[in-house]
């Protein structure tokens, strides 16, 4: 699994954000992310404080195990998006319904413009993948990031390394279970004012919920389908009020 990004976004500024608590393995992995995406965008120093993080993380897990898996297949959202004529492919994980994503900024005039508005986000889907950490060789490999001063082959040689901590992709076949991810990551989106991206998300609610109503076994789900329908509603109110 590898991230692409296109050429315009290196010109970019990128807002460091927090990664939330939850599994220790998924929180590694998001360290990583964003410090992949940090490198690309030439912010030497916020990549190098998720490569700390991470660090710290791969420490008390070496401390513990050879190899490390998280019980459950751990969730992410995949953003594909065209800019400059270019095409790419950001992956970002979800950690207990919260998508960890920083605010990317193109400087304009001295001002800032976020992702949403200099992007045409063209899909956005939640999928699992399942991880696996060799604990040692974690440390190992995040110790020799941190020590790269060039931020290509930093960016590049985390991206391999992350290759080999996904084994296994499994997007879910229930389309009420695809909903429901959906719909607590558009809860968290909204929360945050992150409209654009949030639209997209209860798209893909409705997208699943039509599908859904199409199974011959659905009768027994009909009131949680009609309940998350009744919040996709609610919410797309919500970004109506937020975009007038």
């Amino acid at each position: 699994m590898k991230a692409g990004i296109p050429t315009i976004l290196k010109n970019m500024q990128i807002d460091k954000v927090p990664v939330p608590a939850g599994d220790r393995a998924e929180q590694l992995i998001a360290n990583l992310i964003l410090s992949i995406l940090a490198a690309q965008l030439n912010a030497h120093a916020t990549a190098t404080e998720y490569l700390v993080q991470a660090r710290s993380l791969a420490v008390n897990l070496a401390n513990e195990t050879l190899t490390y898996r998280p019980l459950q297949p751990s969730k992410f959202a995949r953003l594909t998006f065209e800019m400059g004529g270019e095409t790419g492919q950001l992956v970002f994980p979800i950690i207990n319904d919260i998508l960890v994503i920083p605010t990317i900024r193109l400087d304009v005039k001295g001002g800032g413009a976020e992702i949403p508005r200099v992007a045409n986000i063209m899909g956005f889907d939640v999928t699992y993948f399942m991880l696996r950490l060799r604990t040692r060789r974690t440390l190992a490999v995040l110790e020799d990031l941190k020590s790269m001063t060039s931020l290509e082959r930093l960016a590049e040689a985390a991206a391999n390394f992350l290759s080999e901590c996904f084994y296994n992709e499994k997007s879910s076949a229930d389309p009420l279970q695809r909903a429901d991810d959906c719909l607590g990551v558009a809860r968290d989106l909204l929360g945050k004012g992150n409209f654009a991206l949030a639209f997209l998300a209860l798209t893909n609610v409705d997208s699943a919920l039509d599908s859904f109503v199409k199974m011959p076994s659905m009768a027994d789900h009909l009131g949680v389908a009609q309940g998350m329908r009744d919040q996709v509603k609610r919410m797309m109110g919500q970004l109506r009020q937020s975009s007038s």
